[in-house]
């Protein structure tokens, strides 16, 4: 969703290695940190053989919990690269949230309720952009691409759909999803969760 508007060749996703895989991997996919093992030397290499300018780290704080990263990020500042921090979850006070917004040049943020944490975290106020989080909605999908799109993911073909997006985590709140389905399936609406 991050890379949809941008051209293919102008990015290069630097990915954790990891033996989960649900598909391979597309062409622009680089394997080359592990965040059990915090060595970050073939990341960094993998910074310069294909030029990145711009980091964007896309993720939730604990990934990168360690010195090791932090001085990661102020040896590829120092070559001229910028690195941007955006973040899905904050906490209150966390030093590896500190490490993390005070190593970033810019950080985004969900909520104005996150921008106080980072900020509360050490975070310059002026490098911190929120980004109200947001679902494409495609309201003119005919009736067979729907179809089609339920097919692919083994959904009902009729009724309703409850979606929620993300990692399951315990602060996304998918119990009360989970809950909601079965209220609604006990009073007779034809609705699956998703």
């Amino acid at each position: 969703y991050l890379t949809e508007p941008l051209e293919t060749n102008s990015y290069v996703v630097l990915a954790e290695k990891t033996g989960n895989l649900t598909h391979a991997d597309e062409s622009y996919v680089v394997r080359c940190w592990d965040r059990s093992f915090p060595n970050y030397e073939e990341l960094y290499c993998a910074i310069k053989e294909h030029d990145i300018g711009l980091l964007h780290i896309n993720c939730q704080a604990t990934f990168f919990a360690t010195d090791k990263f932090s001085e990661l990020l102020n040896r590829i500042k120092q070559e001229g690269v910028s690195v941007l921090v955006h973040l899905h979850s904050t906490f209150t006070l966390n030093d590896d949230l500190k490490r993390l917004v005070t190593n970033a040049d810019t950080v985004i943020v969900h909520t104005r309720e996150s921008k106080l944490e980072v900020i509360a975290n050490g975070c310059n106020p002026k490098s911190i952009h929120t980004l109200t989080h947001g679902v494409k909605v495609n309201d003119s999908a005919t009736r067979e691409e729907q179809l089609a799109i339920r097919n692919r993911f083994g959904l009902p073909t009729e009724g309703k759909l409850i979606v929620s997006c993300g990692f399951v985590q315990p602060h996304k709140g998918f119990e009360g999803l989970i809950d909601a389905v079965s209220y609604l399936r006990s009073q007779g609406k034809n609705v699956c969760g998703c």
